[in-house]
């Protein structure tokens, strides 16, 4: 939630509805929260970062994990401490993170998948000449979460481009929506 004056929200709370109750979960200083924290039985994930830390030019956002209850938010286990974060969405079952983002501040950005039991984390594109959107409205999971869908593009130079080709063979000059297969369902999670 983007709160009057354009900033990103620092603070995570937890709203119990029934009893008309919330309770802060954890506070980032210097930082704000990207998107749409998503709640899994693992704990609670959340893209955040400061527009004042920036790498060669950009934002610089991490992916974190914070329990339900108070405390300071840890980075997600299994990305790497270089990693960048871009948008970060649930699986269906609960069971994995869809992250777009890159393995380090000059890498292309791709779509990886967190497993959350094991903490496998692999990449399930191999972006050379793809422009991927890291947005938090960005990416989505199919809901047999075999998929995921990306928007993207292909590189562009930057320079503005006259082009006069039918309509078919521009389709990489502009945004699309990639349906990215991913491999099955997460295994079974154990009784807790």
């Amino acid at each position: 939630m983007r709160p009057a004056g354009g900033r990103l929200a620092n603070e995570l709370h937890v709203f119990d509805l029934n009893q008309g109750e919330d309770h802060k979960v954890s506070a980032l200083d210097d930082q704000g929260i990207l998107g749409a924290p998503q709640w899994t039985d693992d704990g609670i994930y959340f893209v955040a970062g400061s527009d004042a830390a920036v790498e060669g030019g950009k934002p610089r956002y991490d992916l974190y994990r914070a329990g339900p209850e108070p405390g300071d938010p840890e980075p997600a286990p299994g990305v790497g401490e270089d990693f960048v974060a871009g948008s970060v969405r649930v699986s269906p079952d609960g069971g994995r993170l869809a992250v777009v983002g890159r393995l380090n501040p000059k890498s292309p950005a791709n779509l990886y998948v967190l497993e959350l039991t094991t903490g496998g984390f692999a990449a399930v594109t191999t972006n050379e000449d793809m422009e991927i959107r890291a947005g938090p409205d960005d990416l989505a999971w199919s809901p047999a979460g075999t998929s995921v869908a990306i928007v993207a593009r292909g590189a562009s130079t930057g320079e503005p481009e006259v082009r006069a080709a039918p309509a078919e063979d521009l389709l990489d000059n502009f945004y699309n929506l990639y349906d990215v297969p991913v491999l099955g369902p997460s295994p079974p999670r154990a009784a807790r």
